[in-house]
């Protein structure tokens, strides 16, 4: 996992340097409910949450975005992990939709974002760079970007409220699974521009490789206000 600091080049983005990599949290011996931060249930910025098989970083980048450090079980024979469970976001939805994405070196997908949908990522194969960025009108942290790279070695999931404009380069071959809490509207298939300066992204590959949808995504600055997301706080 590498340690990245953004520096936006337009003055509306925020300088944002990523902590360093987390380790998973230590779980009891015996099983605990789940324990989410104060108050009312939602994670404190940066804190650490300990679950039942999993550990939690609330991210001090991107408030909402939710890294998931699941707990791993493996011998001569492999390994298991638990990817996902429903529990573990008990202020969201649930998930109706998987999918995966399989991509070559060299390709780029993004910005998207959603109005109504949180996504749940988590990379099997390969090693990927995320790029977040926060779009929704009144959050506490408006127009931040966040940069975390994901590797086959380091299981890792990552939360996406609605909102926040999400996209990944991938640095190797690669194979990445994710749940969404709604299924598939056109009308909430929105985008940024890759690219875009008030983003700042650092996305670790060169001459990336782009479908034609993310090479016409507009700038932020020309996004219509009714397509600007809501934050809709605590």
């Amino acid at each position: 996992m590498l340690s990245r600091s953004v520096t936006p080049e337009n003055s509306h983005a925020r300088q944002l340097t990523l902590s360093p990599p987390i380790q998973p949290a230590s779980m009891p011996s015996k099983a605990q409910p789940l324990q989410i931060g104060v108050p009312n249930g939602h994670p404190q910025d940066g804190a650490l949450i300990s679950v039942t098989m999993a550990g939690f970083i609330a991210s001090s980048q991107i408030t909402g975005v939710i890294i998931v450090k699941p707990d791993v079980h493996g011998d001569e024979r492999g390994r298991f992990v638990e990817t996902y469970r429903r529990s573990w976001f008990p202020e969201g939805r649930e998930m109706l939709q998987g999918n995966r994405a399989e991509r070559s070196a060299g390709c780029l997908v993004g910005l998207h974002y959603h109005l109504r949908q949180a996504d749940y990522w988590y990379l099997l194969r390969g090693r990927a760079r995320v790029v977040l960025h926060d779009l929704r009108k009144g959050s506490p942290t408006e127009a931040a970007t966040m940069i975390y790279d994901l590797d086959e070695d380091t299981d890792t999931g990552i939360y996406i409220p609605p909102g926040v404009a999400h996209g990944f380069s991938s640095l190797t071959d690669m194979l990445l699974t994710y749940l969404v809490d709604g299924y598939y509207s056109g009308s909430d298939e929105l985008g940024i521009a890759w690219n875009d300066p008030s983003v700042g992204a650092d996305w670790g590959i060169n001459t990336p490789v782009l479908s034609e949808r993310d090479m016409n995504n507009p700038l932020r600055r020309a996004i219509p206000d009714y397509r600007i997301p809501r934050y809709q706080g605590d």
